[in-house]
């Protein structure tokens, strides 16, 4: 048995190289006599194998639909816990549209690393869904940002104003902050951002772990298929399990690609289960007749007492006597403040600067993965909201400063300056932007205005490497000795320019 597992993972190996059709692929038919022997045991097997090679024996061990769904799923639980790599994308693309929809879809409704992991993917294989369901999933937790991206994917610019209007009726409809925050916190970026590509998820740091050892086999013949019998019991409870869920789940479908059908989630990969259990209990025959028995024996004594509070509220007001104030001062009810001002910083924050923040927060995440053009949308959205945004006014210019676009760059870090002139590298992005204009002495001159502000290790050494550069050697080994003075517990070995500035970012 591990020796047919371990060839079956050289060929998946070697099938995750190939191109083209599985079918037509040197490997396939390989892969396919491996998987042969293994496929009575998918539960001791898929624990056993990568996420890329568990996707290939599911394909290659289970040709019927229904046998394959179910073992995709148990695939599904077990590898979307962790960041899919370019092997199991490059064979998740052969996943049919009726497999996308009931075994990977339904975990956009998970919490944690599998609805992250279920959205990169689908981004990736460009499905498109149905724009009813992104209410629901949405409802089901809070998305990171970056999450939100990725879902932005899933609809066609044609629908996108479509999808607002739906999002915005449901923020006003909603009760829920936690609804308020997802819909709203998607509806800015399907307005402001226009990403390119989708995101790699924020994962914690998780690797998968295949188990070590093999356990022992049941004492069957590894070789023989599933007989007539049980394939046609298997076949029978797959169909029951899948009519049930339909009735359970009438919400609107997803679309994948044509118009599948999202009613058909596994039962443990409901829309909200909570509401799905409140849904089944007031469609049972026997409860629903037992509730209208409790509605027509308690309904009476219940309105007279809602009747008798009412009238006694009225009454309790009606002869309450009026106080009056000696001061002559009427009660009004507070107004909201349109701004209020931050303990730490001193600053007066307004409703302007909250929604300019969002942006520059967002814009934050795409300069992480150095997505500039993208990034210096957001921190230009962030400075027409509010341009005394500092942040984002600084990570504007150093967009630009990355664009080689050094005229703009120079204009938002002087503007920055205007309004602080002591902010952290603030000098130092300056001199970066002088030495992209070959303007050496401008660039020295504000280089040793950052020392002066505060010595910082990584910016001296930058210093001293683009000194050595432009040929001035000896005012290089006045900054080393500088250095090494304040730091004597520190070897300074000078690389080469770009990496000193890479790693004073």
């Amino acid at each position: 048995m591990l020796e047919r597992l371990n060839e079956f993972k050289k060929y998946a190996e070697a099938l995750h190289t190939e191109l083209g059709d599985l079918k037509s692929r040197p490997s396939w038919k390989k892969v396919c006599g491996c998987s042969v022997a293994l496929a009575n045991f998918p539960d001791i097997i898929i624990p056993h194998l990568n996420p890329a090679d568990g996707l290939a024996f599911v394909f290659s061990a289970y040709p019927s639909n229904d046998i394959r769904l179910v073992n995709l799923r148990k695939l599904f639980d077990l590898a979307l816990e962790i960041m899919p790599d370019e092997k199991f994308l490059g064979l998740a693309k052969f996943l049919t549209p009726d497999e996308i929809t009931n075994a990977l879809l339904p975990h956009l409704y998970d919490s944690g690393n599998k609805s992250s992991t279920t959205v990169y993917i689908a981004a990736k294989l460009n499905i498109i869904l149905n724009l009813e369901v992104f209410k629901t999933f949405l409802a089901t937790h809070l998305w990171s940002q970056v999450d939100l991206v990725n879902m932005s994917f899933l609809i066609i610019p044609e629908e996108k104003q479509q999808l607002i209007t739906l999002l915005t009726a449901a923020i006003a409809a909603t009760d829920s902050q936690a609804e308020r925050t997802s819909y709203s916190s998607f509806t800015h970026i399907l307005t402001t951002t226009n990403p390119q590509t989708p995101m790699l998820p924020e994962l914690p740091n998780v690797s998968f772990t295949p188990l070590p050892e093999l356990p022992k086999l049941p004492g069957q013949s590894v070789s023989n298929p599933p007989t007539q019998a049980s394939t046609e019991l298997k076949k029978k409870s797959v169909a029951v399990k899948s009519n049930t869920l339909t009735k359970n789940n009438e919400k609107t479908a997803p679309k994948t690609n044509a118009v599948p059908n999202l009613t058909s989630l596994s039962d443990n990969k409901t829309i909200n289960d909570a509401v799905k259990k409140i849904h089944t209990v007031f469609k049972s025959p026997k409860v629903k007749s037992a509730f209208s028995q409790n509605v027509e024996n308690y309904a009476m004594p219940v309105t007279i007492g809602l009747v008798v509070i009412i009238i006694g509220t009225l009454l309790l007001v009606i002869f309450t006597p009026k106080h009056n104030f000696d001061d002559g001062a009427t009660v009004t009810s507070a107004a909201i403040p349109k701004s209020w001002t931050d303990a730490s910083s001193n600053r007066i924050i307004t409703t302007k600067y909250l929604e300019a923040d969002n942006d520059y927060r967002m814009g934050e995440i795409y300069l992480s993965r150095n997505l500039y053009i993208d990034a210096q949308k957001l921190f230009k959205d962030a400075l027409r909201r509010d341009s005394t945004h500092l942040l984002a006014r600084i990570r504007s210019g150093y967009c630009h400063l990355q664009l080689k676009e050094h005229t703009q760059a120079f204009e938002q870090f002087e503007e920055a300056q205007k309004q602080a002139p002591e902010a952290r590298f603030l000098n130092m992005y300056i001199a970066r932007t002088y030495k992209g204009m070959k303007k050496y002495s401008d660039a020295i001159r504000y280089y040793e205005a950052e020392l002066k502000l505060e010595f910082n290790l990584e910016v001296g050494v930058e210093f001293a490497t683009f000194l050595k550069t432009i040929g001035e050697s000896n005012r290089s080994m006045e900054v080393l000795s500088e250095i090494q003075e304040k730091y004597p517990d520190k070897i300074i070995v000078l690389a080469s320019e770009k990496d000193s500035e890479e790693k004073s970012e």
